[in-house]
């Protein structure tokens, strides 16, 4: 097993979940970014901003980390 907790959702179920998880406390988010991400993980970001654009969560801290990924020669 990778990890010892996980929750997996999929659909609208995700949401719902997102709003459970940071409903009573503040969030500290930690984004991290980089060149040779899977581009699809764009969209669950996009998805997880518009959730917190509708639930308004109070947001303690927000931080970006960009990894720069360089190739093996």
């Amino acid at each position: 097993m990778l990890w010892k907790h996980y929750v997996f959702r999929r659909g609208p179920d995700v949401h719902t979940t997102w709003d459970l998880l940071f409903e009573r406390r503040p969030m500290r988010l930690l984004y991290i970014a980089g060149s040779g991400f899977d581009v699809r993980a764009q969209t669950v970001m996009k998805a997880f901003v518009e959730n917190l654009r509708e639930s308004r969560p109070q947001v303690e801290k927000a931080t970006l980390l960009s990894v720069g990924l360089t190739r093996a020669k």
